[in-house]
């Protein structure tokens, strides 16, 4: 049975990486409904400069595409563009995390913007040994997995707390100690 620790990096890692997932695949699909963004130096495409895929997709806009701003037509356009590139497993999953993202209720939406922010700010380094290890977790049988969520979730709060302190101080301690180049030529 994996360390107490390692089941608590998994599971900040798992909600932390299913956001970062989430957020990609929503933001390629709610890209067609962004507002807003910075002015472009062309103008945005009329109605006929769109190719057909993109008419397709933004068939709702037609009627009032003409009185949209700029750099929401822009916005729509290149979001339809990218949508039109993805395969059909991405559409999927965009769709799929899409309904996921409508079930939330405000406050679950809300705590996961904040863990997903919070994860923004981590040093990228740090960033990718945490999708690393998610990566490692999501390796494992579903059972081992299973069993590991429900270790954690079993152990005390005071427990819990203790993990993740000894956690933070050892990453503060890699993080003020240098580290020594130990390649070989």
């Amino acid at each position: 049975m994996p360390h107490p620790m390692n089941v608590v990096m998994m599971n900040r890692l798992m909600t932390m990486s299913s956001w970062w997932i989430f957020r990609r695949a929503a933001l390629m699909l709610l890209g067609l409904m962004l507002l807003g963004g910075q002015e472009v130096a062309l103008a945005a495409p009329a109605w006929g400069e769109l190719s057909a895929s993109q008419q397709k997709l933004l068939a709702g806009f037609k009627d009032r595409w003409d009185q949209l701003s700029e750099s929401r037509r822009d916005n729509l356009a290149r979001g339809a563009a990218r949508w039109a590139a993805l395969t059909p497993q991405q559409r999927e999953l965009a769709r799929q995390r899409l309904q996921q993202w409508r079930k939330m209720t405000p406050a679950q939406r809300q705590r996961l913007k904040q863990r997903f922010e919070r994860f923004s700010r981590l040093p990228p380094e740090k960033r990718q040994r945490l999708r690393k290890r998610f990566e490692q977790f999501r390796k494992l049988p579903p059972a081992q997995r299973k069993a590991l969520r429900a270790r954690w979730r079993d152990l005390p709060a005071a427990d819990k707390q203790r993990l993740l302190e000894n956690r933070r101080r050892r990453f503060d301690r890699q993080r003020r100690t240098p580290r020594l180049n130990h390649s070989r030529d």
